[in-house]
């Protein structure tokens, strides 16, 4: 009968199991009222993202041959053809666009996923949450030409007033203007914002820079046409560093041929700033996948709709300070009483139409509290253990005291020993919770009376 009950599996009217608890909150922390219960995909993502910081630590590396370069050379063969292209670039490059202007066919299903989970990664720190000047630093070094943050593109003009504003990176420009703009950068060396600022150390004017980078071996395009793309390039370049508000910046050498392949982007352990890629293993967990918050109502409302999160975070402590002071399976037992985990005989009605007495523990129906509580075999046993407790507290406790486990007031002549009474009445109320269920389970499954 046990074996009839799965966590959080879909039932119909005539089937055979039901779900004891809604599958929100499985995965949930226990201190946040769920089971806690490891998801599959949660840890393989933590593997993934393991994975993916050693091969980036290693990968940065421009000199010798590690176990990363079979890799490193695949990536660059299938990002598009820029100057100083890297395959690190991929963290800064969106897997959803560009269409065929990234050679997808070539990637293996792991490199895919791996690149689309990165994207939709949150964190706690990005690159928009540097100090004004770092900021700007950074961003004038970043890959310009796909870059998938929106802050790096520039706004197309509006066809109609009523028309929200578009963006888009610079290299999506059409046929031939985009070929020609990726000519360009190869030839000039123009990978980042700051490369266009190489010769003046500062922002370049529109004559300046469309005089600078006409090719005059491109024998396809006549210079003309060339200088109509390169105003509309400045144009677009210019709108980008007019927003990180870089225009009157000036790059001293050093600063300007600096690059940075890593993404700016970390969390926060334990109030400790730390960027990828490193970030102490205990915290990839939290980085990789979060539980769905829960929208329906927590299974110890059922037992009193007074039930808020404080309460729940408390029963989460308690659990901590029972296996301390018990063996773990009368904590156990706590909990899953409080969580309505138990499959008492008031929860197969589903059987009810093959055996109609299933629900029924003697003359009343087995629930929680019947069960636990107010049974003739149960109230018994709590008469000499409430007895105890009166002694103990300012008042008698109930049945809401005992299955959520709720704080006691205790008598005055007992305040200077708070602590160990307060143990003496969690070891009372455990064992005897045990003492019932135990007890029960032999009459119904071993034939005792």
């Amino acid at each position: 009968m046990l074996n009839r009950f799965v966590l959080s599996r879909k039932h119909n009217r005539d089937a055979t199991h039901i779900q004891l608890i809604p599958g929100e909150f499985l995965y949930l922390r226990r201190a946040d009222g769920g089971l806690g219960i490891p998801s599959l995909d949660a840890q393989l993502k933590r593997q993934r993202f393991i994975f993916m910081m050693q091969f980036v630590a290693q990968a940065q590396e421009t000199t010798g041959r590690w176990w990363t370069t079979a890799s490193t050379e695949l990536l660059r063969s299938i990002l598009p053809r820029y100057s100083k292209c890297h395959a690190l670039d991929l963290l800064t490059i969106s897997p959803q666009r560009h269409g065929e202007m990234i050679k997808w066919r070539h990637v293996s299903t792991w490199w895919k996923t791996t690149w689309t989970w990165w994207h939709r990664t949150s964190w706690d720190k990005r690159w928009s949450d540097l100090h004004s000047d770092e900021r700007v630093k950074y961003a004038l070094h970043q890959p310009i030409w796909f870059h998938s943050d929106a802050e790096l593109h520039y706004e197309q003009q509006m066809r109609g007033s009523t028309a929200s504003a578009h963006r888009r990176c610079i290299g999506m420009a059409p046929e031939p203007q985009r070929s020609f703009r990726l000519h360009v950068s190869r030839v000039f060396g123009l990978r980042s914002l700051a490369d266009f600022m190489r010769i003046e150390n500062a922002w370049p004017t529109q004559v300046g820079f469309v005089t600078r980078h006409i090719d005059f071996t491109l024998v396809d395009i006549t210079p003309g046409q060339q200088a109509k793309w390169l105003r509309a390039l400045y144009r677009e370049a210019t709108q980008i560093v007019n927003r990180l508000e870089a225009g009157d910046v000036v790059l001293s050498p050093l600063i300007r041929d600096s690059q940075r392949l890593i993404p700016y982007v970390g969390v926060l352990n334990n109030e400790k700033l730390c960027l990828f890629p490193a970030i102490p293993r205990s915290a990839v967990l939290r980085i990789v996948w979060t539980p769905k918050p829960p929208t329906k109502p927590h299974p110890m409302k059922v037992h009193w709709d007074r039930i808020d999160a404080s309460h729940v975070k408390t029963h989460a402590k308690l659990g901590k300070r029972l296996r301390k002071v018990l063996l773990p399976i009368f904590e156990d037992l706590q909990f899953r009483l409080a969580f309505r985990l138990l499959p008492v005989r008031s929860r197969f009605w589903f059987l009810e139409h093959v055996n109609p007495g299933i629900r029924k523990c003697v003359r009343a129906i087995e629930s929680d509290q019947h069960l636990f509580f107010d049974c003739t075999f149960a109230l018994g046993l709590w008469r000499h253990v409430l007895d105890i407790a009166r002694i103990l507290f300012k008042h008698k406790p109930t049945w809401l005291d005992i299955a959520l486990a709720r704080e006691m007031r205790v008598r005055d002549e007992w305040t200077d020993h708070e602590a160990i009474v307060v143990d003496v009445w969690h070891v009372l109320r455990s064992v005897t919770l045990h003492f019932v269920w135990s007890d029960r389970n032999r009459c119904l499954f071993d034939g005792r009376q």
